[in-house]
């Protein structure tokens, strides 16, 4: 049976999946995504609804230098030195060619504009390719042994990643990413000191202060994740994966940890901070304005009505363009 036939049978379902990819694919009216999202972000107590909240209507410039990986590097090294960044190995425009033989055994690629669609080229990957179809929408991180790089693979995802338009996705208008000039990025990969990729850990700061700690491990196999207050003690809490069941030692560097998370948060009323401890340095990751695109809620709710009520909306901040 052909399309038009099956169209010609169910209209209203095809009308209905034609709408859903227009979603998925970022092609949402932006009209109707920015009435979406101001829809979720009415009447906003919880810290999940005010960040959506902000992501409606604070236009605030600065939130486009911070989601830009390229350009916050700049911001980073102003507020609190250079020593924190990781090396970049290689930046790219769209369209231009992967320097594959300047690059190291081992490194990271990802774009500046976009939150997620990194390639991690790494020896103790176990998933070792690409999957055979590319999912441009769902912004994975994929492990790559070095010896199973198909380069002609990689070159066409990242190709594909740097047309999207990572605001629009997957129809809520996110200011934050709006005319980032897109770019691709190459970067060292950063290892613990047994050789693996280190556990994320996150700073949530609401003026200027480390109001609760989120560490992840096991990203790419059994996602798990915990949250602390700024003394390292557990919150029995869950946000969108489930609790770490091992005891988590306090990092080494702490203390500097949450100071550089408050340094580079100094002028926003929230933020979210992104550092890695190696032991023998602390690398920064991101600078978050969205943290799980508003969507993520603390359970139980308390956790999130708390956080909330720290954060002081700016109504002079406010916009309806």
């Amino acid at each position: 049976m052909d399309y038009a036939r099956i169209r010609g049978r169910f209209p209203s379902l095809l009308n209905s999946l034609g709408i859903f990819k227009k979603i998925l694919t970022g092609k949402y009216p932006r009209s109707i995504a920015a009435f979406n999202l101001r829809f979720q972000a009415r009447n906003p107590k919880t810290i999940n609804q005010k960040i959506l909240h902000k992501m409606a209507f604070d236009k605030s410039p600065n939130q486009t230098i911070f989601a830009d990986k390229y350009k916050v590097r700049d911001y980073v090294s102003e507020r609190v030195g250079s020593k924190y960044l990781s090396k970049v190995l290689h930046v790219g425009n769209p369209g231009d060619l992967i320097p594959w033989e300047t690059l190291p055994e081992e490194f990271v690629l990802k774009c500046n504009h976009s939150s997620g669609g990194s390639v991690i080229i790494w020896r103790g990957a176990e998933k070792a390719e690409l999957p055979r179809q590319l999912n441009f929408y769902n912004w994975t991180k994929y492990l790559i042994h070095p010896e199973k790089i198909d380069k002609l693979k990689i070159q066409f995802f990242f190709n594909k990643l740097l047309k999207q338009n990572y605001a629009d996705f997957p129809g809520f208008r996110e200011f934050a990413y709006l005319d980032i000039p897109p770019r691709l990025i190459v970067e060292e990969l950063l290892l613990d000191a047994a050789g693996r990729i280190p556990d994320d850990i996150k700073f949530w700061c609401i003026n200027g202060r480390v109001e609760l700690i989120q560490v992840d491990i096991s990203r790419f196999s059994n996602h798990q994740r915990q949250i602390l207050d700024r003394n390292w003690n557990r919150i029995t809490a869950t946000l969108a994966y489930p609790l770490i069941e091992q005891e988590i030692s306090v990092p080494l560097n702490l203390q500097e940890m949450i100071k550089v998370a408050e340094l580079l948060s100094a002028e926003v009323d929230f933020l979210r901070v992104d550092l890695y401890d190696l032991g023998s340095r602390i690398v920064f990751g991101e600078l978050t304005n969205y943290p799980g695109g508003g969507l993520e809620i603390f359970k139980p709710k308390g956790v999130g009505l708390r956080l909330g009520a720290l954060l002081k909306l700016d109504s002079s901040k406010i916009s309806i363009d």
